[in-house]
């Protein structure tokens, strides 16, 4: 957010309404205008900008860290992400047609996303690709609103926002390890921050889930920022996602970490090869995909 005026190229709308230095970053020049409900105008121009730059990003053909994320996850887990750029969900079209839907992680876009739709005609909205029409009624898929940096967020006005929130509160609920990647909890989502930390529960409330934080910035500032939610001991910080539980134990790391904690059986890490092509990680995946259909198949 701190350069995301320069970056975008917002620098025109802000001089032409005479509002620069209103604010250091997008986050606070945003929620300035918005707490006065006077500059509906400003913000409109502001938010076709902001969309119109992150429609236009695309991955790189070989395989990404957000391929790899998608890859070391299964359908039992979820990604939430704050992001409104297209790179998860191509990650995720391109990872389903190579190695199949079934296999994918479940998403949610919990300030909507400039690549994802939704059809607001059922109780849970249904989400997919712009451009596409509904599954279940036909329907063409409704743009998602990006829900913008202001001081207080209205989680429930928009029914596909709302929905992702309800069903991340009810993973959070259950959930046994909880990786918190690159997201610094700002000043400006706190009803964000306390409806993660409500799903969860206190750290007393929990026995054995891991929360991990992969993030640049000193470990002691990562555990300050969810320390209610951590039980004892039973939290890791670290720099890069290939040190997490999923990247060290892809597709298996629930497993595996409970394997180590309750059972005194560590696991060895196999970490995903994040220098493979795409036919390497194809030879990598394929045993761990096998498995799990033939799991599945027996508990049918």
């Amino acid at each position: 957010m701190d350069d995301l005026v320069q970056t975008v190229g917002l620098q025109s709308i802000i001089e032409a309404n005479g509002l620069a230095g209103q604010g250091a970053d997008f986050e606070e020049l945003y929620s300035s205008l918005s707490a006065t409900g006077a500059r509906d105008d400003i913000l409109y121009a502001m938010e076709s900008v902001v969309h119109t730059y992150f429609a236009q990003l695309e991955l790189p053909e070989n395989p990404t860290l957000y391929d790899h994320m998608v890859l070391c996850l299964r359908h039992k887990d979820l990604i939430a992400t704050f992001n409104w750029d297209p790179l998860l969900p191509q990650a995720m079209g391109r990872v389903a047609k190579r190695f199949g839907e079934d296999i994918l992680p479940q998403t949610l876009y919990l300030h909507g996303n400039v690549e994802i739709g939704y059809c607001g005609n059922h109780e849970r909205p249904t989400m997919g690709f712009l451009g596409n029409n509904c599954g279940k009624c036909g329907a063409p898929l409704s743009r998602s609103d990006l829900l913008f940096p202001v001081a207080e967020k209205n989680y429930t006005e928009d029914p596909f926002i709302s929905g992702s929130w309800e069903h991340l509160k009810k993973y959070l609920s259950h959930a046994f390890i909880f990786t918190v990647f690159g997201y610094r909890a700002p000043k400006t989502d706190i009803d964000a921050v306390r409806l993660i930390t409500d799903a969860w529960g206190p750290g007393t409330s929990r026995e054995l889930e891991e929360i991990e934080m992969v993030d640049i910035r000193p470990g002691h500032e990562l555990y300050a920022n969810w320390e209610s939610m951590i039980c004892r001991e039973h939290y890791r910080t670290m720099n890069d996602f290939y040190q997490s539980l999923a990247a060290q134990h892809p597709r298996r790391s629930c497993e595996d970490f409970w394997e180590a904690i309750m059972q005194c059986n560590p696991q060895n890490d196999r970490p995903i090869p994040r220098s493979a092509s795409w036919s390497e990680l194809e030879s990598w995946v394929t045993p761990l995909l096998e498995q799990e259909r033939r799991e599945a198949s027996r508990e049918t």
